[in-house]
């Protein structure tokens, strides 16, 4: 992992969406794994958008809630 071969004073951010996965349900990819291990690190921010970080366009987020309701 690249994690591993930062150097001092280095700086990475890490996105990704975990609901965008193929993996079975079931089943959690590496990106959240990641993320609640090192979530509470210090020097470390885990930050998790919702529905209500949608700028792009109102409908989009109703429907996103839409289909999250099943």
């Amino acid at each position: 992992m690249f994690i591993t071969r930062m150097g001092s004073g280095s700086k990475a951010v890490v996105n990704g969406d975990i609901e965008q996965s193929d993996l079975p349900h079931r089943l959690s990819g590496g990106l959240e794994e990641f993320c609640d291990k090192l979530d509470g690190l210090n020097k470390v921010a885990v930050v998790e958008l919702d529905d209500g970080d949608i700028i792009r366009n109102k409908l989009l987020s109703q429907i996103l809630c839409r289909l999250d309701d099943d």
